[in-house]
């Protein structure tokens, strides 16, 4: 993917809006791991029962 930028200012704008989406937007690694442990001991609470 290229992308033909304008100016300086459009640079600084793809990067503001890429930190944006990282910091705000993504799920997290850590979230993932923490519902996958979750969904885990669900699990083995119905299995145990």
């Amino acid at each position: 993917m290229t992308i033909d930028w304008q100016g300086l200012a459009d640079v600084q704008l793809a990067i503001l809006n890429w930190v944006d989406w990282f910091n705000k937007k993504r799920v997290h690694s850590a979230l993932v791991m923490y519902r996958l442990l979750i969904l885990k001991q669900s699990i083995m609470i119905k299995l145990t029962r």
